[in-house]
């Protein structure tokens, strides 16, 4: 009688998948340091790569509609104007990535040519009915940097079951603080929670982790 062994084989799993306690399947070359950046358990110190260490230019916006005499007139980019922008981009062969890919790569991962990163402050609902189907039809995913409280701006702001769609579609989703405060001259207990308290807020609603402060 032949003794069978049972092989126990590690779970496969997505590259850079927002999950902080389990694994890629790469083989014995695989750095998982770089291929799963968030898992903890492998106590990766993400020391700098001087050869990676070239410059990615970040596009952020902020409303994408036209502007009809609101204030800060300056956040507006029409999504007409967008679109031409996405497809000047898109010609000269760029690539859109997240902050999390540009900080893997600073501690060497690979990149696509020519990246760049497209990022959206605050948490505005035409990020996602006119920003996020103008990046899809280029296959592109964006980065947000959203303020808690916009999750509760009935009139404009994103509300959870769009982020939770954005993330379902490669979107990144970063802390850009609890109430856009001004935190400059903020006490330490009013500060921490500003940062770390939209962080745990993001965390906890959204099961992402955020790695980037936008500020």
């Amino acid at each position: 009688v032949r003794a069978s062994r049972r092989v126990r084989r590690a779970p496969t799993l997505e590259a850079r998948d927002g999950r902080p306690s389990d694994r890629v399947d790469g083989g014995p070359s695989m750095d998982l340091c770089i291929a799963d950046s968030e898992d903890r358990r492998f106590g990766c110190g993400h020391p700098l790569v001087a050869s990676h260490a070239a410059a990615i230019p970040i596009l952020m916006y902020h409303v994408i509609a036209r502007h009809r005499g609101q204030p800060n007139p300056q956040l507006y980019v029409a999504p007409s104007m967008f679109a031409a922008q996405m497809r000047y981009l898109a010609r000269h062969g760029y690539h859109v990535i997240t902050l999390e890919e540009a900080y893997d790569y600073w501690h060497g991962a690979p990149l696509p040519t020519k990246p760049v990163v497209v990022s959206f402050d605050d948490g505005f609902r035409n990020q996602y009915t006119k920003a996020m189907p103008i990046l899809r039809s280029h296959n592109w995913a964006g980065t947000l940097n959203l303020v808690i409280s916009h999750l509760f701006e009935g009139n404009y702001g994103l509300r959870p079951p769009l982020v939770r769609t954005m993330i379902n579609r490669g979107w990144e989703i970063d802390s850009h603080s609890m109430t856009h405060a001004n935190l400059t001259g903020l006490s330490h207990q009013a500060l921490r929670f500003q940062a770390a308290g939209s962080r745990r807020y993001l965390h906890r609603h959204f099961s992402v982790a955020v790695r980037a402060f936008c500020y």
